[in-house]
């Protein structure tokens, strides 16, 4: 892993992915000195522990030399002191003599090194803790574009479907068979950050838009070949009926909308 970040420019990135290769960095780093407190931490208690068996070998062979010198005693053998302790206990005795400062030295080092680790330890918990927000601004950060589309599409949709309501009141017939839609509403619920909104095709605009498809209509007349190409439709306008329509005609997003609205004291 270190390694590859090497490889990672620090400069620019967009700034959620700059943040998430800073911490990824951080983390790594943090681990790898974690590592190495924790290696020579071990290799500390290995070489402490052999004192440990060096004090128990000696401790043993003491007892050994205590139990003989006490069988001599009771059996009335003649026997002297200085006959006791083998030269392995001697040499060991001198051995841990000798390292008792390296004893000193080494616990006091494992005791600073153990609070090290775990400072450690939590520097990495900590990092490791902010890592999920991190990654989740990344994917934010990344899908922008997809969340442009979607209100691109949407902005699409209800021009779209205007200029086609538009047409549908210049080409009815007039027999009666046609009704126009009372209202052309089309809920989205809340997606991408976005909250849910409905997706509305004004009146006012059908209008604009139905005097638009009728001048074609009076310029075909006159020029068969007229393209399509050459119309612009007025951009709509999605508040347009703002204030125009009574509650009960709205939609059950729109409804809320005016709740909350309300209930915040607007009016």
């Amino acid at each position: 892993m270190r390694n590859a970040l090497t490889l990672i420019p620090s400069t620019g990135l967009p700034p959620a992915r700059a943040r998430l290769v800073n911490l990824t960095r951080r983390i790594s780093d943090a681990e790898s000195q974690l590592a190495r407190l924790v290696r020579g931490r071990d290799q500390l208690r290995a070489e402490l522990s052999r004192a440990d068996v060096a004090r128990n070998e000696l401790d043993s062979l003491i007892n050994e030399d205590a139990s003989s010198l006490a069988g001599k005693m009771r059996a009335g053998v003649s026997w002297t002191l200085a006959h006791f302790g083998s030269a392995k206990a001697m040499n060991l005795v001198a051995a841990l003599s000798e390292s008792q400062i390296q004893l000193g030295v080494g616990t006091k080092a494992l005791a600073a090194i153990e609070s090290e680790i775990a400072t450690a330890q939590r520097e990495v918990s900590d990092l490791k803790s902010g890592k999920e927000d991190a990654v989740r601004a990344v994917l934010l950060e990344a899908s922008a574009g997809f969340r442009e589309e979607v209100y691109a599409a949407i902005t699409d949709l209800r021009e779209s479907l205007t200029i086609i309501a538009a047409l549908e009141r210049v080409v009815a017939r007039s027999d009666g068979s046609y009704q126009p839609n009372e209202r052309i509403v089309i809920e989205i619920p809340a997606i991408g950050g976005r909250p849910a909104e409905a997706v509305v095709v004004p009146e006012a605009s059908i209008v604009a838009g139905a005097n638009v498809w009728g001048k074609y209509a009076e310029t075909l007349g006159e020029n068969p070949l007229s393209s399509i190409d050459e119309v612009l439709f007025p951009p709509v306008n999605p508040n347009a009926d703002n204030g125009r329509l009574t509650y009960d005609r709205l939609s059950a997003t729109e409804r809320k909308a005016v709740d909350k609205e309300r209930s915040q004291g607007v009016k």
